[in-house]
């Protein structure tokens, strides 16, 4: 078993080495800046490109859905069109950088669940996109997980460098379950 955990990472590491995950492919940049370009200020623009990206295609959006079954980079949920949570707010926060918003990730200090997935047990976390805004404090926050936002919870700054990790941490239990 160790050795094929060590194949697995070391074969992740080779594949993702020199790229960036989260990098925003030029389309998704482009798309950003015409969903915004007609609005003003900081609410404005994270609200519309919030549903630019999640409105349907006929209607001049993305069609973006949510889809859990792995963690894809920006340029492959820019590709299909669906992500997971960590993935989506990824998406989103390349997004907004794109037309000058300052996205940062956060984590829910309240979302934390145990689950079996065959022989692995694993801690799933929530992750958020924060964009700071208004009073010192103060923030806008972009939810993609529809049940977490019918509720209310705490979010901790969380650092790129730590997303970046999640993000490989997730591919490689995904790996060892062979998806």
């Amino acid at each position: 078993m160790r050795r094929i955990l060590l194949v697995l990472l070391l074969g992740l590491t080779r594949v993702a080495a020199g790229t960036d995950p989260f990098a925003a492919p030029p389309e998704l940049k482009a798309f950003a800046r015409q969903a915004t370009m007609a609005e003003w200020g900081t609410p404005a623009k994270a609200s519309h490109l919030l549903k630019a990206i999640f409105a349907p295609v006929d209607q001049g959006g993305l069609g973006m859905i949510y889809d859990d079954s792995y963690t894809r980079t920006v340029a492959e949920a820019w590709r299909d069109r669906k992500a997971n949570c960590l993935t989506l707010t990824a998406f989103y926060i390349a997004a907004c950088h794109s037309v000058g918003l300052d996205a940062r990730f956060g984590e829910s200090l309240r979302v934390s669940l145990w689950r079996r997935v065959g022989n692995l047990i694993r801690n799933e976390r929530h992750v958020v996109a924060v964009i700071p805004y208004g009073a010192m404090g103060q923030a806008l926050v972009a939810d993609f997980l529809p049940e977490i936002r019918q509720s209310m919870h705490q979010i901790a700054p969380l650092s790129p460098t730590r997303a970046l990790a999640l993000y490989y941490s997730n591919r490689a239990v995904e790996l060892l379950q062979g998806g």
